[in-house]
């Protein structure tokens, strides 16, 4: 997979790099280890979609999504293939390319993990993406990561999280909404104004004592 990962490397880590880390990794590459956790064990057509996702937002065309291989981003069930999908951007979340587009005429978001695409075509059905990534844009605004939300609405959510815990917490981006609290006892008081999903009740659940809604 090594022009995938040169791919990948040219469109996601020059900008989102903050350190250079990178120049140690040929250097020493027997002392840096990965535990492998949550990665593909199958073999893929990684290359493949990828190229085929950049030549679609590139020229936006349409891709007809025939099948999907497993549910990544909570899809709705009420979405039956083929689809017609409108791809806008590649978006890079928790280790894992997905293609971010719109299901055609119907200004829903629909975002796919690039192994998750089993069988699609692309064709030359052109369309104008301007618009469309502004409706992507506010889409994602509501969502706590990138998964489907449960419903139509948006809540303010507060989450108090220990002393220990809410140091590493703050430290990180979780959403745009995001504001802070610190308690007279030194817990912090997460704030978040976000629709509810499958990512947001997973996130909760992992710092299981350490926080409450």
């Amino acid at each position: 997979r090594k022009q995938s990962l040169k791919k990948i490397e040219s469109l996601f880590y020059s900008n989102n790099s903050k350190s250079k880390f990178e120049n140690f990794v040929t250097v020493a590459d027997t002392q840096i280890v990965s535990s492998h956790f949550f990665e593909n064990i199958e073999g893929t057509r990684f290359e493949n979609v990828l190229d085929d996702a950049i030549w679609s937002i590139q020229n936006k065309r349409e891709i007809r999504v025939l099948e999907i291989s497993y549910d990544y981003t909570s899809i709705s069930s009420s979405i039956e293939y083929p689809i017609r999908f409108l791809p806008l951007q590649l978006l890079y979340h928790r280790g894992v390319v997905h293609v971010a587009g719109m299901l055609k005429d119907e200004n829903k978001v629909l975002i796919f993990a690039l192994e998750q695409l089993k069988k699609y075509k692309l064709t030359n059905n052109m369309f104008e993406s301007a618009s469309l990534l502004h409706l992507l844009e506010n889409e994602m605004q509501t969502r706590f990561g990138i998964t489907q939300n449960r419903d139509e609405h948006i809540y303010d959510i507060e989450i108090e999280f220990s002393k220990i815990t809410g140091k590493y917490i703050k430290k990180q981006f979780w959403h745009s909404s995001q504001q802070f609290e610190i308690l007279p006892n030194g817990n912090l008081i997460l704030k978040l104004t976000c629709g509810i999903n499958r990512e947001l009740v997973g996130w909760i659940f992992q710092w299981m004592s350490n926080a409450k809604v």
